[in-house]
């Protein structure tokens, strides 16, 4: 859930940021993608509580910082990978740190195989274009 929604919070930045103005269709759009990124945080933060109860003291630190509004795809979401190794057996249940490494392997293994497929695609259009004409 906390890659997907980190994922998430990756394409609301990219849809934000740019100098040209957002069409109604693409703010209203941008602006589905954000409650619906509210809504996976505030069921992140209760799986949060249960799984990483570490992070609560780190949200309630931030809470007490922070002076100006944050936007949800700027929050951290206070994986096990944020917090330092020595603090793991205190922040994290048991295994935790594992499985998000080996979440976040096969988040970069799926990435590497659609570079390649597209790849592929490419060198396979390339060859047929260069046959034909």
């Amino acid at each position: 859930m906390a890659l997907w929604i980190e994922d998430l919070q990756q394409c609301i930045c990219v849809d934000s940021e740019g100098e040209q103005e957002l069409t109604n269709a693409k703010a209203v759009e941008l602006h589905c993608k954000c409650v619906r990124l509210a809504k996976q945080v505030k069921l992140f933060r209760k799986a949060q509580l249960i799984y990483l109860p570490g992070a609560a003291l780190h949200l309630a630190e931030e809470a007490a910082e922070m002076t100006k509004f944050v936007d949800m795809e700027d929050q951290k979401l206070w994986l096990p990978s944020d917090f330092d190794s020595d603090i793991w057996e205190t922040s994290c249940q048991t295994g935790l740190p594992a499985i998000e490494e080996s979440l976040c392997e096969a988040q970069c293994l799926d990435a590497l195989e659609s570079i390649w497929s597209s790849q592929q695609t490419m060198r396979a259009f390339l060859a047929f274009w260069n046959r034909n004409l």
